[in-house]
């Protein structure tokens, strides 16, 4: 970094309504120990001494553009203006860049000086350590303090500006995803970045009414807009929020938008739900409205899919380490993708099948894009056995199914993979999940030829470790006794050819459950 404490000067050429990458302020400069620059792909904070200095690039998103000195002045004036209430003390002013009279350099002055050639907000320079995010990294942060988070949000959401008309959520995610599909190309499969945009147009199908009504009922405020972990600060007893928005038309949102972006920030982080609960506890206690929890997540799969866009367009620029971003933006759309499952709400999907036929094989697959945990009957009789022989008796299949059934009844979403193949089995399931008040279970089964079956349950005795005990004769023994679940040929039962590809197989479904959540008879 040129010039600290007496280092040679920074010679940048910086014409009127030019922008320079990057300006270093001489006079705030001489002073200083050491110089450390941020860059985003809107701006680029400069940390001098005690103070910050956040200076707005010269670019031009869908979102916004500040390709001129007006433009950034104006977006300087408008951040100060917008911080004061959730960062009071933070935020100080805005000041303008303008060179020396001799022309060796730049400092700041008055933002009404005709000699400006740019704008910066100047901050009160603050302690990384003490945001959410980096405790978190640490493993310092309590659930205390994120239900303080929480309970700073509820009076700010509700002395927010209520916003008439409410928003147009189609349209909004509709131009995310027209931006954000060509920076995709080589990031993730194209089957994946669709499987996301169709989840948002059958969620948003089945819950526009109640987005509409929440409208009404003033839900959709001039809120933060972009509230995530590293934006919330623990100082001296006081948590401040920093870098609201600046941009008008992002801010305003439906507030479990807002919670939906700070929840799904904590929940890459943390990799749990627990930090996410304790903020929401705090909202609620607080005086904070509860929101859906359907409707948190899917605004959490909307805004992972805003950050990936985000790395992406920020990999695209001059010092960006790109692969680490793409990388990133991998990560993120993987994120959505969980998000998206949970957005469908309560949900027990039984993968079934006669052995062989390709179902632990789907239900894996299908673990990787939800995020669902999966529950298999193999596994359990495996245990049950210890180092005896498994159990395939009818009362000891029963026994695993009625185990099966316990397990999925504990859990708020699961994937279940088990041939079941016999009504006794099925009813000792389902007797077991009842009790629970677990989801009503939805079923994919999975269809192979005897043939296919026999070969696959060969190879994988010969070739593959594997949970199942099933050889090529039980497999074709099992096969020719299986029996469908009840609900065939409905719409909570569907069945899938496993000599598709895997990828094909997991759209299928994602497909068929969007279906139901399009047609209001998702779990």
């Amino acid at each position: 970094m040129p010039f600290v404490n007496g280092g040679p000067a920074m010679s940048v050429a910086l014409p009127a309504e030019s922008y320079a990458d990057p300006v270093l302020l001489r006079s705030s400069l001489e002073r200083a120990d050491e110089v450390v620059v941020c860059e985003t792909h809107c701006s680029i904070v400069f940390l001098v001494g005690d103070r910050a200095y956040k200076l707005p690039r010269p670019v031009h998103f869908d979102f916004v553009d500040q390709r001129s000195a007006t433009a950034r002045a104006d977006i300087c004036r408008r951040e100060v203006e917008l911080n004061a209430t959730l960062a009071p003390g933070l935020v100080l002013g805005v000041r303008a860049v303008v060179p020396y009279d001799d022309g060796s350099g730049y400092t700041f002055g008055r933002v009404e000086d005709p000699l400006a050639i740019d704008y910066v907000v100047e901050m009160r320079r603050f302690d990384e350590d003490d945001t959410m995010a980096s405790r978190i990294e640490r493993g310092s942060l309590t659930l205390d303090q994120a239900s303080a988070a929480g309970a700073r949000l509820a009076p700010f959401h509700r002395n927010s500006k209520v916003q008439p008309g409410g928003i147009d959520y189609r349209a909004v995610i509709d131009r995310n995803f027209e931006a954000m599909l060509p920076l995709t190309d080589g990031v993730v499969p194209a089957v994946e970045r669709l499987m996301l945009q169709r989840f948002a147009a059958a969620f948003l199908l089945e819950w526009d009414d109640v987005l509409e009504a929440r409208a009404t009922a003033g839900s959709v405020v001039d809120g933060h807009g972009d509230l995530r972990a590293e934006h919330v600060l623990f100082e001296s007893g006081n948590v401040l929020v920093i870098d609201r928005l600046e941009f008008d038309a992002l801010r305003v949102v439906d507030v479990a938008d807002d919670l939906g972006f700070l929840l799904m920030d904590l929940y890459d982080l943390t990799g749990s739900e627990g930090t996410g609960d304790a903020v929401l506890a705090g909202y609620r206690d607080a005086g904070g409205a509860p929101q859906p929890e359907a409707l948190l997540a899917f605004f959490g799969a909307y805004r992972a899919q805003v950050r990936a866009k985000v790395a992406l367009l920020r990999s695209g620029q001059t010092g960006a380490d790109a692969s680490v971003l793409r990388e990133r933006a991998r990560a993120l759309l993987a994120l959505s993708g969980h998000l998206s499952w949970r957005a469908r709400g309560p949900i027990t999907l039984l993968v079934t099948g006669p052995p062989a036929a390709g179902k632990s094989t789907l239900a894996a697959a299908l673990a990787r894009v939800s995020g669902l945990p999966v529950l298999s009957s193999d596994v359990i009789r495996r245990e049950q056995a210890g180092d005896g022989s498994p159990d395939y008796s009818t009362d000891g299949r029963a026994a695993i199914y009625a185990e099966l059934g316990r397990r999925a009844g504990l859990e708020r979403a699961v994937i279940v993979d088990a041939s079941f193949g016999a009504p006794a089995l099925e009813r000792a399931f389902h007797a077991a999940l009842a009790d629970d008040g677990a989801a009503v279970p939805l079923v994919v089964e999975c269809r192979a030829p005897s043939d296919v079956r026999v070969a696959r349950a060969r190879e994988r005795e010969v070739h593959e470790h594997s949970d199942s005990d099933a050889g090529p004769e039980v497999a074709r023994k099992l096969g020719d006794q299986f029996v469908a679940m009840s609900g065939a040929a409905t719409d909570v039962h569907l069945a899938v050819d496993t000599g598709a590809s895997v990828a094909m197989q997991v759209d299928e479904v994602a497909s068929w459950l969007d279906s139901l959540l399009a047609a209001g008879r998702s779990a």
